[in-house]
């Protein structure tokens, strides 16, 4: 999933209760705490949280903390990982990282030049920030790039689409615009459909033969191809088929992956051709594993969190070990030509009961959007936080805000929880965490 810093500008500052030498400002829809020299009317860049600041951008501004050799802290924040990350400074939520312009001057970028809303991960040629991913996800996507294809791109079965962040990108939802907000499940990504794939036909005994004797000297024959309907399986990034099916992230290390099969079985001799599924997964891959992890709330420093989810917190979603469900989102009807049909949010729910499948629970009914984005923010940021809907054992992630505007066009936006983005970043403290769903 892509990750960019983004140029905006303060609009508030406002004094930081507990802190002199601190202000806090809510900046794109992030509450951010800034220093002293922050005005109202500064151009600035955000770095939203999950990124990673380059090696020479944090060097160039000495945002690294370090201990000098008289054991005195020095330099800035920031960890070696060079994280930006949620966190509470002085009991302040700060959702983001802002920078001031003269901290880019070493990359000659004229701001000038952009507007607000300008996104980068560079700037002439010099690397700012890139998605963080923990070395262990690191060294697993080097593993799958560097194996052979585990099957061939289908452009008939097209690959979950990338989820915005609703506070930077709310701009795309219109005036007029009928609007779903369900809640975000944490589980891994499915997808299933009746597409178009490629069938080879077998070579005969005889065709077999000439090959073996003459093929080197005189060309070999080939096997004819063409294109039918077939049922396909896969993750987010993976086709899954009877060669590879037990090659997935999961399968690799050391468990089953019968519960994404077991889930498209349940529905795949209904779909229609051209038919596909897009889905959340959560629960248990097996009797010993879930699927997302579990999460050690008691190094987050909160005891009402401890108190509420227990010193070890389960994304279960009312499952027992070994179980899994499966939560629908999205349905295309993708056509002979591999154009991709999105199918409105009342239609999907009235193809879903006859498929016998659910969707995320709602957070309110859909409604028509009138263009007050302040009364929006206030809806979403008021839906985000709590426990899950669907178990109250956990947290919820977030939202997920679908909207489908006047002009045909529909955006999908998520907004995560303030805490469930606090207890990931404690989860990915572990060098060993493995995110599932960029290796999957």
């Amino acid at each position: 999933m892509a990750y960019n810093a983004i140029v905006t500008r303060i609009t508030n500052v406002d004094s930081h209760p507990n802190a002199d030498r601190l202000k806090v400002s809510l900046i794109s829809g992030y509450n951010v705490i800034v220093g002293l020299d922050t005005k109202v009317g500064d151009k600035v860049v955000l770095f939203p949280p999950d990124g990673q600041l380059s090696e020479e951008y944090a060097e160039k501004n000495n945002l690294v903390g370090y201990v000098d050799e008289k054991g005195e802290k020095k330099g800035g924040f920031f960890e070696k990982s060079r994280r930006v990350k949620v966190a509470k400074l002085r009991g302040i939520r700060s959702e983001a990282y802002v920078a001031l312009l003269d901290s880019f001057s070493y990359t000659g970028f004229d701001f000038n030049s952009v507007e607000c809303g300008y996104e980068f991960t560079e700037l002439n040629g010099f690397k700012i920030c890139d998605k963080y991913y923990t070395p262990a996800t690191q060294k697993a996507m080097r593993n799958n790039a560097n194996k052979p294809k585990q099957r061939k791109e289908n452009v008939y079965f097209r690959k979950h689409i990338d989820t915005s962040q609703y506070r930077t990108s709310k701009f795309g939802i219109k005036p007029g615009a009928l609007v779903i907000i369900s809640e975000k499940l944490h589980g891994t990504s499915a997808r299933g459909g009746k597409v178009l794939d490629t069938v080879y036909s077998p070579l005969n005994i005889f065709q077999r033969t000439y090959n073996f004797v003459f093929g080197k000297f005189f060309g070999y024959i080939k096997q004819k191809e063409h294109q039918e309907f077939k049922n396909l399986l896969g993750t987010r990034n993976v086709i899954l088929n009877p060669e590879n099916s037990k090659k997935g992230f999961y399968a690799q290390a050391g468990e089953s992956e019968t519960f994404r099969e077991k889930a498209f079985n349940s529905f795949k001799d209904l779909l229609h051709s051209g038919e596909i599924i897009y889905s959340e997964l959560v629960g248990y891959v097996s009797e010993n594993t879930s699927i997302m992890p579990s999460v050690p709330t008691s190094k987050a420093n909160d005891k009402e969190l401890v108190k509420m989810y227990g010193k070890e917190m389960k994304y279960a979603y009312c499952c027992v070990p070994g179980q899994s469900e499966q939560y629908v989102y999205r349905i295309t009807q993708t056509s002979d030509d591999g154009t991709a049909f999105e199918l409105p949010y009342f239609q999907m729910t009235r193809r879903l009961k006859e498929l016998g499948l659910k969707t995320p629970p709602l957070m309110t009914d859909p409604f028509i959007f009138d263009g007050d984005f302040e009364k929006l923010d206030k809806m979403v940021e008021g839906f985000v936080e709590g426990p899950d809907v669907l178990d109250k054992s956990h947290i919820r992630e977030g939202v997920v805000i679908r909207a489908e505007n006047p002009d045909g066009t529909t955006v999908f936006l998520k907004s995560k929880s303030f805490t469930f983005l606090l207890l990931e970043g404690i989860v990915k403290n572990d060098e060993n965490y493995v995110d599932t769903e960029e290796v999957s």
